[in-house]
């Protein structure tokens, strides 16, 4: 997904999960994303730069 990214000049990639003690963040978190501080309905904003 990155590298697919990275060829249409994209600099990073998103992605929102659900704050939940069984959610995906820990995963997230291991491959690169950090939280932007944002939130959408609820949901954590994630983003991994590809620069």
């Amino acid at each position: 997904m990155c590298a697919e990214a990275r060829q249409r000049g994209q600099g990073r990639i998103t992605v929102l999960w659900v704050p939940h003690a069984n959610g995906p963040e820990q995963f997230y978190l291991r491959v690169g994303f950090r939280p932007t501080g944002e939130t959408l309905h609820g949901q954590v904003l994630g983003e991994r730069l590809l620069t």
